[in-house]
């Protein structure tokens, strides 16, 4: 969603979106094997062995996946808004520095109107 708003999301959430893609594949992989025949026999014998082993790395991954849940939540910010094209921020700017009012005419549109705010 932040993308369809064009926002940049940070370098963190990125690593934690890849790391999340990557242990879905894996949980993926252990579903696949899952629903493979681990029997010999066509079904007669089952397989425990090779079961077990399959169901501690399902528990291990479930418990992965609730660690990446914990640290999603303490991601912040998740994004920031992208900047305009052609268009720079200058991070600070002193006040005596900045000289938007060049002209005289301007300088006097601005006492004007800075007197009136005072008021």
């Amino acid at each position: 969603q932040a993308e369809d708003r064009t926002e940049i999301i940070e370098e963190p959430v990125k690593r934690w979106l890849s790391d999340v893609e990557k242990l879905l594949g894996e949980v993926e992989v252990l579903v696949q094997k899952k629903e493979t025949d681990f029997n010999c026999f066509q079904g007669w014998v089952p397989m425990c062995g090779r079961r077990f082993r399959l169901c501690k790395q399902m528990v291990k991954k479930i418990e992965a996946m609730r660690r990446f849940t914990g640290k999603g939540k303490d991601i912040q910010p998740f994004s920031h808004l992208a900047p305009l094209p052609g268009i720079r921020y200058r991070a600070a700017i002193a006040s005596e520095d900045f000289n938007y009012f060049a002209s005289s005419r301007q300088k006097a549109a601005y006492d004007e109107l800075f007197e009136a705010l005072n008021d």
